[in-house]
């Protein structure tokens, strides 16, 4: 008589198997979720510009000097350690307001974004699935 022999190999190919889907399963799903991480940095980071740049227009106007904020956009200059990468453009529009006694308002936006456009200014074109902007809008009365 012949003993049969190879039960045990089966099993061991199929818990191979089993084993080999789970870990491509992990690895896909860790860089998923990283991919996400650096996003949701690069996000914030790109928030954070927008508000130091909607700051900068604010401060532009309060000091008098609203010559430097206009409505075609400019280019505001970042510390290069914390926000490395961001361009910022901001524009200032005067509102019109048809009552006495008034004061004049302007609506300050700030766009961030860490791919400009080809003229250098943001909003970009979104190049790449790491492309961050944020843009911020504030009134401001003098």
């Amino acid at each position: 008589m012949c003993r049969e022999r190879g039960f045990a190999i089966i099993a061991a190919i199929f818990i191979l198997v089993v084993f080999s889907v789970l870990g491509a399963a992990m690895v896909t799903m860790t860089t998923v979720a990283n991919e996400k991480t650096t996003l949701d940095v690069q996000q914030a980071r790109a928030f954070r510009a927008a508000q130091a740049g909607l700051e900068w227009g604010f401060y532009q106007i309060r000091k008098a000097n609203a010559s430097t904020c206009t409505a075609t956009g400019i280019n505001v200059a970042l510390d290069a350690n914390t926000l490395n990468g961001f361009t910022v453009t901001v524009t200032c529009t005067s509102i019109a307001v048809n009552e006495a006694g008034s004061p004049s308002l302007t609506q300050v936006t700030s766009v961030a974004c860490n791919a400009p456009a080809a003229n250098g200014q943001c909003p970009g074109t979104p190049a790449s699935e790491t492309y961050a902007e944020r843009k911020l809008m504030g009134i401001i009365a003098k």
